[in-house]
């Protein structure tokens, strides 16, 4: 996937890597921050998920809490859903094989899937407790591949293959959608506010991101040629026409054709997204 990189992304790659001395970062071991981050997990973060946020009753996350847990409101986005679902997915996988924890995860699934749409429609973005419409799709593609992140991390600890094979039916979905020359036509309200002009068929760097990192995961779970050409697709967009040797920076939006625009988004950097998108590619 590194074949025909720009030249001085292939010259990195190319440098001996140094050996590093530090046994330090913010000025403890890697023992005492192992020790803090678990104690942060398991003995701050976890419990508070489960006695402010998780839905006891219909499954799912009832994310809109206060930092003392008061609910500003009972509802439910599908982005959250999704993302929950990985979280405790990966969680039962890689950190603490719980049941308790795959089954936080699965009744997340059980809600959302209740109002999976159809053919290519997007699910709504803002949901009730109880699992009805707030908001109607908003034409943005994150809330759906974060949904197959999810779906395909819950494959893995249930060994249940249909999961993945839903995945990447959204993954794919979600490219279809990406690819049309009208997408998500109100973009630029998220970055410059409510008058912002329209940018019809935008490409985007956070696309390419969650992209990425939903097709990485799945990848390593088993070998597709169709999650393969997604991946390549990614790769060469954020190295060859995002990152803008101009100024050593990467173009959050671009053309639908991966030209440079020549408006008001020419120069927007969204270096949140690049710092992700980055330690993403390499892995």
């Amino acid at each position: 996937m590194v074949a025909g990189l720009p030249s001085e992304f292939a010259a990195q790659r190319k440098r001996t890597p140094r050996v590093s001395t530090i046994d330090r970062l913010a000025g403890q071991t890697l023992t005492q921050l192992r020790d803090e981050y678990r104690k942060d997990l398991f003995s701050d973060f976890l419990p508070f998920m489960e006695k402010y946020v998780i839905d006891q009753q219909y499954g799912g996350f009832m994310c809109n809490a206060d930092h003392h847990g008061k609910r500003i409101n009972e509802n439910k986005l599908s982005w959250f859903e999704g993302r929950g679902i990985w979280v405790y997915s990966y969680l039962y996988n890689n950190l603490a094989r719980q049941k308790k924890y795959l089954d936080v995860a699965g009744r997340s699934l059980e809600f959302i899937l209740k109002i999976r749409p159809s053919g290519d429609a997007l699910w709504p973005k803002e949901l009730t407790r109880e699992g009805k419409a707030i908001t109607s799709a908003d034409g943005e593609i994150y809330g759906d591949l974060f949904i197959a992140e999810g779906l395909a991390e819950y494959s893995k600890a249930t060994g249940d293959r249909t999961h993945w094979d839903m995945a990447r039916e959204l993954v794919l979905k979600c490219v279809r959608l990406y690819d049309r020359d009208d997408y998500r036509p109100t973009i630029g309200q998220t970055y410059l506010g409510p008058n912002a002009p329209s940018f019809p068929g935008a490409r985007i760097q956070g696309v390419w991101m969650v992209l990425i990192r939903v097709v990485t995961q799945m990848l390593n779970m088993r070998a597709d040629s169709d999650l393969e050409r997604a991946a390549h697709r990614a790769v060469d967009a954020i190295t060859k026409y995002h990152y803008n040797p101009g100024f050593d920076l990467i173009n959050e939006l671009l053309n639908h054709d991966l030209s440079r625009p020549q408006n008001e988004y020419a120069q927007l950097v969204y270096t949140g997204h690049s710092i992700e998108n980055l330690w993403m590619l390499m892995d």
